[in-house]
């Protein structure tokens, strides 16, 4: 929501399913069956039923691989890895905000992520702030409407119970 889709991107990765590779083999099953239709042994481990299988075809879509070479890339790149589900409800979060003109506007004509330092009675203090706009600051806050509360009453009772209108200080 702050950044934009390409800053996301830059910092998560998506775990790959199965799903997302129609007709890959996943199973220790799949791999046999498709030995059977080589006319193939199917005795082994997983691993060497997949060499197996590669022998006679190089172009075929082992699911294992599939997450080796993620898991490489994710580790690479530094990247987090996160579940569909999880990028998911963040994409839905920030079209709930962009798609709302009051909202959508709270996060124009300002910076994101800004941190700010100082100093108190020798302590070094610092702040993250979400959206910095020249006359407010924007916090965002997530929560459950496990109730199914009408929306301003369930923000309410978050921000009292959370205490979202009190920001920590070091004690």
């Amino acid at each position: 929501m702050l950044e934009g889709e390409k800053a996301f991107a830059a910092a998560f990765a998506v775990k790959p399913s199965p799903e997302d590779h129609p007709g890959c083999l996943v199973t220790l099953e799949d791999l046999k069956a498709k030995l059977r239709t080589l006319c193939e042994p199917t005795s082994g481990t997983k691993e060497s039923l997949t060499k197996r299988i590669k022998l006679k075809l190089p172009d075929v879509v082992v699911f294992d691989d599939v997450l080796k070479i993620f898991r490489a890339v994710a580790e690479r790149e530094k990247l987090e890895i996160i579940s569909k589900e999880a990028a998911r409800e963040v994409r839905k979060a920030a079209s709930a905000i962009t798609s709302n003109p009051h909202l959508a506007r709270a996060f124009t004509g300002g910076v994101a992520e800004v941190s700010v330092f100082w100093e108190e009675d020798g302590v070094p203090l610092k702040a993250r702030l979400d959206y910095l706009k020249p006359r407010c600051i924007i916090d965002l806050k997530g929560f459950a409407n496990q109730r199914e509360r009408p929306v301003d009453v369930a923000i309410r009772l978050a921000i009292a119970e959370y205490r979202y209108d009190i920001q920590a200080r070091p004690g």
